[in-house]
């Protein structure tokens, strides 16, 4: 994928590589994923006030969202990024074009090449 700035809207915004048989898993925004990315960020916010924390909460998280339904979209379909944290390995995007123009779902990081964070 490849990543930009938009001006006109101060959203990130990628483009999902390869052609049209090119599927990327997409999980749906719901309760639960939403319960599970606040326990995430609060681990986080713990972490920072006990730095003993051993846990991984960003691991526990990537886990239990990889557990949650999704479906699937094509290359080449567009996105804006939402909501990104260094507590998650998805990022929450709003799809630009397409069929799935306007839906809301959680793509994982390392899905799209993201020069801000490392993510080949």
């Amino acid at each position: 994928m490849v990543l930009s700035q938009c001006s006109s809207d101060g959203y990130q915004h990628a483009t999902i590589s390869g052609d049209s048989r090119t599927r990327v898993h997409v999980l749906y925004d719901s309760p639960k994923l939403q319960s599970i990315v606040d326990r995430a960020l609060q681990a986080r916010e713990e972490r920072r006030h006990n730095l003993w924390r051993t846990d991984n909460f960003v691991q526990r998280a990537a886990d239990d969202m990889r557990k949650e339904p999704g479906y699937e979209v094509p290359g080449k379909t567009r996105f804006k990024i939402l909501f990104e944290s260094d507590a998650l390995m998805y990022s929450k995007v709003e799809f630009e074009s397409d069929s799935f123009r306007g839906q809301v779902g959680w793509l994982w990081r390392r899905s799209f090449d993201d020069s801000r964070a490392g993510y080949p």
